[in-house]
């Protein structure tokens, strides 16, 4: 399905190579398949047909982490809250990148900004919770991990999680 769907839009972009919405969804469809530079050069085609796009940027910044270009992937993430900062998932992925810079401050205030606005994703909560973990700030991390298992209560490896980080959190903390 997925093949015949970068056909199509292969197909489509042959008769209008200007088709905004074809470049995007191209893109992400290539970068499903493992084919992340020819995903960059569409979503960097789209960008310049139609600039400040934020699900263009959020792609963008993606595919190019994927990649291993964080800090270039960090700036389209911020591109793209700048077009759009009610967009969560680029709060998310921006914070996530920042995670992984250890840029801990800046993940922390990300995180928090991804979690204000809906959609509300439990990615982001199991994300935020490792961080919080990794910084050992446990009990928040618990707090992250209830989040979690909110949203999907059978999640048996959130419930693992959440048992490590009680573990290590205060004693005396009420749970």
């Amino acid at each position: 399905e997925i093949d015949a769907a970068i056909d199509a839009y292969e197909a489509a972009l042959d008769i209008d190579p200007d088709y905004f919405e074809a470049h995007c969804n191209l893109a992400n469809r290539l970068s499903d398949r493992g084919r992340t530079a020819d995903a960059i050069q569409h979503y960097r085609t789209a960008l310049d047909l139609r600039p400040g796009i934020a699900a263009a940027h959020n792609g963008l910044g993606l595919a190019l982490e994927a990649t291993g270009e964080r800090e270039l992937a960090i700036e389209q993430y911020r591109l793209g809250i700048a077009a759009d900062p009610k967009r969560s998932e680029a709060h998310a992925n921006l914070a996530a990148a920042y995670a992984k810079s250890g840029r801990t401050d800046d993940a922390i205030e990300e995180f928090t900004r991804a979690l204000r606005l809906p959609p509300e994703y439990a990615e982001v909560h199991r994300n935020f919770a490792w961080l919080l973990y990794g910084i050992g700030r446990y009990g928040e991390a618990v707090d992250q991990f209830d989040a979690v298992l909110r949203l999907r209560p059978d999640d048996a490896v959130t419930r693992c999680d959440r048992a490590r980080a009680l573990a290590r959190s205060d004693p005396d903390r009420d749970r």
